[in-house]
């Protein structure tokens, strides 16, 4: 290993601060892709990268639309688990629900 690695020393609140600031950044790197890249790019495709008819190309065009927008959906599922799973974990710390409670936390 070329660099030795360091654990972090935060507490369990910034390390949640630390992990929802990331997920930010994350989203709005997407969203910066998508617009600002992909979506160009999608319409830029040629009829005649596409067999050359209008039909194909608006096909095409909109199936890898589909695919990418599945795809962010997915990791916004992902999201919504992991701010779910932090908000119970915080519920439970501040003693507003039993650690027993059935909130769908793991703990």
């Amino acid at each position: 290993m070329a660099f030795p690695v360091t654990p972090a020393t935060l507490s369990d609140f910034q390390s949640i601060d630390a992990l929802t600031e990331a997920e930010a950044g994350i989203i709005q790197c997407m969203a910066t892709l998508f617009c600002n890249t992909l979506l160009p790019n999608i319409t830029a495709i040629s009829n005649t990268a596409t067999g050359g008819t209008l039909e194909n190309n608006i096909e095409i065009r909109a199936e890898l639309v589909k695919d990418i927008l599945c795809t962010y959906g997915c990791k916004e599922l992902s999201i919504a688990d992991l701010l779910s799973s932090i908000a119970c974990k915080l519920a439970v710390d501040k003693g507003l629900i039993k650690a027993d409670c059935d909130c769908g936390c793991e703990f």
